[in-house]
């Protein structure tokens, strides 16, 4: 554990709900209200949704990109061999993976099988190639490759694929219990080595000849201001409905409102207050969700201060604060079942 890691720790006092407004107009009628469970989805068209992160770079892997704005992008062009779920469930793609199983306990050992379908939108397989290049990335061997992150990789003893590469084999030198979230967001090895850069720069250019492994490719990047993604027809999966999304930078909420609001824009998640959050429940022909999402708020000590460095201190200062005060002013206006968290262990709304 890192000396940032154990003041990052030490720093943590209350948690609090973490609130996302979520907004769809529907062009179609509608009305104020949650949004249904379960709709009919209508084929084609352009959805509009406005962002308020901007998309800097194209390897969501790299410390330079990674971010919600990215994830947006990857989890839709990049295949991932696990996904998130809304109820937040790990579960296996279906649509990418045949199988990946714990097939050896020492050393730890996983085999992972992709579907022989697989191929990126260039006609390449996706392969152990992939896996390999990720791997070799992110598992800390080079300082100068910009990684994210390296947990789980740098336990990683070796990647190897069969004679198709379809069957990738992965043994660990020390065992990875979350082996689950490795492997994720795999990059086309074989288009990114040939741009100059790299791993680390070579898909910030050009992005729209990026091969995908999703239901959509990046058609479009304006810096700054758009990310256009059309309907990859090459995709082996179920086809997407859409024709295309269109990720438009609005980074003030207010400014995403009135975009709203004037029919610019289709979707919007801006930064809730209570006074936007009741704007957006009086627009007509608009329906909204206010949910929790898995994060929290936290106060932060410098251990090296030389008041904050006594304990006693830190402890004065978090018993101080209401956290149930701050919870009831900022966040129960906006979603009347939010709550203190008290860890960060288990988040809102996970079981």
């Amino acid at each position: 554990m890192t000396g940032t890691r154990r003041r990052w720790l030490a720093g943590l006092t209350a948690a609090a709900v973490v609130v996302v407004v979520v907004v769809a107009a529907l062009r179609d009628g509608g009305g104020d209200g949650p949004v249904p469970q379960a709709v009919r989805v209508r084929e084609g068209g352009t959805v509009r949704v406005a962002s308020t992160i901007e998309v800097t770079g194209f390897n969501p892997n790299t410390s330079k990109d990674e971010g919600p704005a990215i994830q947006d992008i990857a989890v839709s062009v990049y295949p991932s061999v696990f996904r998130i779920h809304p109820d937040f469930s790990v579960r296996l793609d279906q649509t990418f993976m045949a199988g990946a199983e714990l097939t050896g306990q020492d050393p730890q050992t996983i085999t992972y099988r992709i579907r022989p379908e697989a191929r990126w939108s260039d006609g390449v397989p996706i392969s152990a190639d992939d896996f390999q290049y990720l791997w070799r990335h992110l598992n800390g061997a080079d300082r100068r490759t910009d990684a994210f992150t390296t947990t789980g990789y740098d336990r990683i003893e070796q990647v190897t694929g069969s004679g198709d590469g379809r069957t990738v084999t992965v043994v660990f030198k020390r065992r990875f219990a979350d082996w689950r979230s490795l492997f994720a967001n795999l990059l086309p090895a074989h288009h990114v080595r040939r741009q100059p850069g790299g791993w680390n720069h070579g898909l910030d250019r050009h992005p729209g000849q990026i091969p995908s492994g999703g239901p959509f490719e990046i058609a479009g990047f304006r810096p700054g201001e758009t990310v256009t993604l059309r309907r990859n027809d090459r995709y082996w999966g179920p086809k997407a409905h859409l024709d295309q999304i269109v990720i438009r930078l609005v980074p003030d909420s207010d400014a995403q409102l009135d975009a709203l609001r004037n029919h610019e824009t289709d979707l919007i998640r801006p930064q809730p207050t209570t006074d936007l959050v009741n704007h957006v429940r009086r627009l007509s022909g608009v329906r909204s969700q206010a949910r929790p999402t898995p994060s929290f708020e936290h106060l932060t000590f410098n251990l090296e201060h030389p008041i904050l460095g006594d304990l006693a201190v830190r402890r004065a200062i978090a018993t101080a604060i209401d956290t149930e005060q701050l919870v009831d002013r900022l966040l129960r206006p906006v979603d009347p079942n939010a709550r203190v968290l008290g860890n960060r262990i288990w988040l809102t709304g996970q079981q």
